[in-house]
């Protein structure tokens, strides 16, 4: 499989900069699908809750059912509690994560790729320099046809 948008894994640091970032992307995502997923549920529940109790006489399965949604409009708000605070350790990891991996890239990694850049462009100068010399220094000659 070639990918258009290589992923760069030349070292650790920007893997964990990039794999944080998935992740606090991922934890958004699962953040926004919770809370729609739980609104959905409490409108649905409250608004056949509120039907059933303005019967006048419910039969035996009615009051069954009210027990039922009453308990989950009680359970719904637990579990929604729980799930947004396993999002929330999971934002601060992935913060923790990237905090890391950028920190170590741009005072690890960076300042040794920039000296190497340095040192390259240095090398490449001599070498230029060091040709225009021969080039200087070799004698005319005439070519022959």
């Amino acid at each position: 499989m070639n990918t258009r948008v290589p992923i760069p894994t030349d070292n650790i640091y920007k893997f964990y900069a990039l794999f944080g970032l998935a992740l606090l992307f991922a934890c958004m995502v699962a953040f926004v699908s919770t809370y729609n997923t739980h609104l959905d549920r409490t409108f649905a529940v409250h608004e056949e809750l509120e039907i059933l109790k303005k019967l006048k006489k419910p039969t035996v399965d009615q009051q069954v059912r009210i027990e039922i949604l009453e308990r989950k409009a009680e359970i719904d708000p637990e579990n929604k509690k729980f799930y947004m605070s396993i999002i929330n350790g999971g934002v601060g990891v992935s913060i923790a994560i990237i905090s890391f991996g950028f920190f170590m890239w741009q005072f690890k990694v960076q300042p040794k790729q920039d000296e190497l850049i340095e040192k390259q462009l240095k090398k490449i100068d001599l070498e230029i320099k060091a040709l225009n010399k021969q080039i200087n220094n070799t004698p005319y000659r005439r070519r022959t046809h």
